[in-house]
């Protein structure tokens, strides 16, 4: 049996935000990269949310462009210092 493809429109999207080039978090425009998480309801551990976490859950986004900054900060657990609107 073949394997369904993902939807295209999906990575599409997300190619068109990498390309933009802005961190979704801070707004700065050096080093971005791709931070994902495995699905929405992993956000939704009992811990209180950060910011990254409101941003990715509003969007209904597995998927944050980011800085190497800010992606560093998500992975150490500390709060992020501003969100970009």
């Amino acid at each position: 049996m073949d394997r369904q493809v993902a939807n295209p429109r999906s990575r599409k999207e997300l190619i068109t935000r990498l390309l933009k080039g802005k961190c979704e978090l801070c707004g700065t425009s050096e080093n971005v990269r791709v931070h994902h998480i495995r699905k929405l309801a992993d956000l939704d551990q009992g811990k209180l949310p950060t910011d990254w976490h409101k941003v990715m859950m509003k969007k209904r986004r597995k998927t944050l462009v980011v800085c190497t900054a800010c992606h560093d900060i998500i992975h150490s657990g500390k709060p992020t210092n501003s969100v970009t609107k």
